[in-house]
């Protein structure tokens, strides 16, 4: 229950961009109760709160650690699709698209789609492929 309570203190925190106060909370709310029901997204407003703060470094740790703790969470696809933001922003193009590519197989965030696409595209173009980009591009025009 502290940890719940922690969490609600923590997302109030951050939904009034209190953002340190928030990733302390989060952050404790974690380590007390590391596995009640709601742990995985505590995982996701801390890995927020973190990028909002300057420190998008720990934010794409935080997001790694929500994926592998939590795997079947129902904020995976959210978090693949910000840890493909992070990965591309590090220039870290490989892991970019393998985020995008979880999020598109996903199809479970329709509005992520169209997103990870324009990503994807943005990432291949950086890689100088760019007749795959071209595609995406097309496909989120036809979709739009």
């Amino acid at each position: 229950v502290k940890g719940e309570a922690l969490f609600l203190l923590g997302a109030s925190a951050f939904k009034q961009a209190k953002y340190p106060q928030a990733i302390e909370r989060l952050t404790q709310s974690i380590a007390i109760e590391p596995a009640w029901t709601g742990v995985d997204e505590a995982y996701l407003i801390l890995a927020e709160a973190y990028s909002k703060s300057g420190d998008d470094a720990q934010a794409k740790s935080t997001l790694e650690q929500l994926l592998s703790k939590f795997p079947n969470s129902p904020f995976k696809t959210q978090a693949q699709f910000r840890l493909g933001q992070l990965s591309a922003s590090f220039q870290q193009f490989d892991a970019a698209l393998i985020a995008y590519d979880a999020v598109l197989a996903s199809g479970d965030e329709p509005d992520l789609i169209d997103y990870a696409r324009y990503g994807k595209a943005w990432v291949l173009i950086q890689k100088e492929q760019f007749n795959p980009a071209i595609d995406l591009v097309i496909d989120v025009a036809r979709t739009t």
